[in-house]
């Protein structure tokens, strides 16, 4: 009577994990998929994500492979047969393939219609690349054959000895490639060694044993030769032997012998020693050889403790597991140091050698894979950096990984910034955009089509709709990663939270342009009232100015003076609140035209003083040429204002263009100012001088500053008292 099984959930465990077999299920009534642990380990998918969609399952497989996967459920539903398929590619969500193999079979209803789908999945890459590889070294082994070595392959299910042409030729056969009954092939080798060659081959069909041996073989015409025969079992994906292919080479000549076999054991693109149970190496390649720093003579009948010292020791005692056990270890990794050498990384097998089930010799086969656990290190770390800078910029990542399908991937900081929990909001194309506020959808999907087509750059400011925000502004960036063909495959991108920056910028935005038109709404209310005081002041002093006696005419002639300067300093507010309420209208400009026009205008006060303006530099600049022309007048009339009574005027204006942008300064030689003033001076109403000695509004400067800034621009001020004044001026450079 069978034992009872009290825990099938243990055993699924049990078998997930020794087996490395997943075991999977759709329930096509209710569209739901589930995957077992295994499953998530081989898609590379995070389990607390939960299985793919029903729709989305399909498509971790590889395009070219979707048509195969289908036609066999497909078939299965059909007909009621169980389905399987081999070596099937899958893409995992890190991007990179494997092959599996699955199986199952179509649960259906009384009427015949599916219902659920059960199967089983294995990762079998390592199987697929080791057919794969040995496939390539029968085509390696193939070309060798001009070299005089004979292919064979024994197909274990068809009991049949396939046999080269060389082969062929080499037993006097004419070299006809000849295809013979296995027991027909053993039975032509002579009496002595038929036995050990039908014994090794068996052997090695079942246990993986090394079959490398040496015996006579017959010719056609009946004489003896010696030969060398290796094989290689080759496994399906059950584990059931399929077939060994091997080679034979004619030993009877040894020199031609060794010369052949040093060839192929330096060629092999891998470390190899062949040890004994001492630990000495009896031989090595070329390969092995160099990465010890030496040369195969240097090495051979050595002993691995002179050469590594305790560190041998650990060596020694995996060979002699190995040697005693029988059973090959394969693909070990370790770290491997020699004498005064770098410490490095190898992939190991290690397989033992002799006869009669009788070990005594080990074959150790390694390959470096230094270069590749330093990638691994260097992505590992990359991936760390990026996740901590992200962190800590608060910025949200996502990544929407197959540009064929909705799928994102979020990250738990884009989670935290739109409020919502993983289970809450499942990622996908489709969420992102019902979460984009309907006027910003345009604009976002427009800019991600010209990144696609047009390689544009990403950046675009959107509302996102927050969980208990409302709408909030984010700044999305995102680049596209292209296949050979220049098609968008992948794209990632992140979101930063710009919501209050805006908020205040639109709030600024009002409250400038409410403060430009109050200005402006002010400055022309005024004009009405100050015409009247001076029309009525002149009227007065006409009328009746000769009748006012005492201090009536100083008087009168103090409120026209009043009246004219507040006149002026409305013109001014007035000219100051126009310069920022006109968009800014880039051009080249030519700042030696603009500046000789500026100079002409004030012409008539300048010709009888010996005045002179010189403009050295490139005279061209990036700028508003209306907003320029009054940055020159106010800067050359200040020039020309304060200029110093006992020398003649000179203006210089410098231009060039720097890294840092597009310069433009004034100097004069008039009578300059104390530079702890140099910042006051740009203020609105501002004076540095009494307004009976140096008439003014106090708005010019504070107008120029104005200009800077409507082009994003500074402005400067460098004073010297009594040698004179330099102001400088920066434009951005234009992008």
């Amino acid at each position: 009577m069978p034992e009872m099984i009290d825990n099938p959930q243990r055993v699924l465990r049990l078998t997930e994990k020794f087996a490395k077999v997943g075991f999977w299920q759709v329930d096509i009534a209710a569209e739901r998929v589930f995957w077992s642990r295994e499953v998530f380990e081989i898609h590379g998918r995070d389990e607390s994500l939960g299985p793919p969609a029903l729709t989305d399952a399909i498509r971790y497989y590889h395009p070219d492979d979707v048509e195969m996967v289908q036609s066999a459920v497909d078939d299965a539903s059909k007909t009621g047969l169980p389905f399987e398929f081999n070596a099937a590619r899958i893409i995992r969500d890190d991007g990179t393939e494997r092959r599996i193999y699955s199986k199952g079979e179509v649960e259906t209803d009384a009427d015949g219609s599916p219902q659920r789908i059960h199967g089983v999945f294995r990762d079998t890459t390592a199987e697929y690349e080791q057919a794969q590889a040995l496939r390539a070294a029968k085509s390696r082994l193939d070309l060798l054959v001009e070299s005089g070595v004979g292919i064979w392959e024994y197909d274990i299910s068809a009991q049949q000895i396939l046999v080269s042409r060389k082969f062929s030729n080499m037993l006097g056969f004419g070299g006809e490639e000849i295809r013979v009954a296995y027991r027909d092939f053993i039975n032509a080798i002579p009496s002595a060694d038929r036995e050990l060659v039908d014994t090794t081959l068996q052997r090695h069909s079942e246990t993986d044993d090394p079959y490398l041996i040496e015996h006579s073989a017959r010719r056609k015409d009946g004489s003896v030769m010696w030969v060398r025969s290796r094989g290689k079992l080759e496994r399906d994906q059950r584990g059931t032997g399929r077939r060994i292919v091997g080679w034979t080479e004619d030993i009877s000549s040894s020199r031609r012998t060794q010369i052949q076999n040093q060839t192929i054991f330096d060629t092999v693109p891998a470390k190899i020693w062949l040890k004994d149970a001492e630990n000495r190496i009896l031989r090595l390649n070329k390969r092995a050889a160099e990465s010890m720093g030496g040369s195969v003579a240097d090495f051979e009948g050595q002993n691995t403790y002179d050469l590594f010292g305790e560190m041998a020791k650990k060596y020694h005692d995996d060979d002699l597991a190995v040697i005693n056990s029988g059973a090959p270890i394969r693909g070990m990794v370790e770290s491997y140091t020699p004498n005064e050498g770098e410490t490095g990384w190898v992939t190991t097998d290690k397989i033992p050698l002799g006869q009669d089930g009788k070990f005594d010799q080990l074959l150790v086969v390694s390959t470096d894979i230094t270069s590749l656990i330093e990638a691994e290190n260097r992505v590992r770390e990359s991936e760390e950096r990026f996740r901590l800078a992200a962190d800590g910029a608060s910025v949200g990542i996502w990544d929407w990984v197959d540009i064929e399908s909705e799928t994102e991937v979020w990250s738990d900081q884009f989670y935290r910034l739109i409020g919502y929990d993983r289970d809450e909001l499942p990622a996908s194309l489709n969420a992102f955009g019902d979460l984009l506020h309907p006027d910003d959808r345009p604009a976002a999907f427009a800019a991600v089509d010209a990144h696609f087509t047009e390689r544009k750059p990403f950046e675009v400011e959107y509302r996102l709709k927050h969980k208990t925000k409302g709408y909030r502004w984010f700044l999305g960036t995102g680049q596209a990663a292209y296949d050979d063909d220049g098609k968008p495959v992948r794209m990632v991108g992140s979101i930063q939270d710009i919501h209050d920056r805006r908020v205040a910028e639109e709030n600024l935005s009002e409250a400038n342009t409410e403060l430009e038109r109050f200005a402006y709404i002010a400055s022309h209310d005024l004009q009405e009232p100050l015409r009247k005081i001076q029309q009525f002041s002149e009227l007065l002093l006409i009328d009746h100015g000769e009748t006012l006696k005492g201090n009536g005419e100083v008087y009168l002639n103090f409120l026209m003076d009043a009246a004219d300067r507040m006149r002026k300093q409305i013109s001014g507010l007035l000219e100051y609140s126009r310069a920022g309420r006109a968009a800014v209208n880039i051009q080249t400009c030519d700042v030696a035209a603009i500046a000789r026009e500026v100079w002409a205008d004030f012409s008539a006060s300048l010709d009888a003083d010996g005045a002179s303006l010189e403009i050295d530099g490139k005279a061209t600049i990036q700028a508003d040429p209306e907003l320029l022309r009054r940055l020159l007048f106010n800067l050359i009339g200040n020039s020309i204002k304060y200029r110093h009574s006992e020398r003649p005027l000179s203006v210089k204006i410098h231009v060039e263009n720097d890294a840092e942008g597009q310069s433009l300064s004034v100097s004069d030689n008039g009578i300059g100012f104390d530079n702890s003033h140099a910042n006051d001076i740009f203020k609105l109403f501002n004076r540095l001088h009494r307004k009976e000695v140096y008439p003014g509004t106090g708005l010019g400067l504070a107008l120029c500053e104005r200009v800077m800034h409507l082009h994003d621009g500074r402005i400067s001020a460098d004073g010297r008292p009594g040698e004179g004044a330099s102001f400088n001026v920066v434009f951005p450079q234009p992008t």
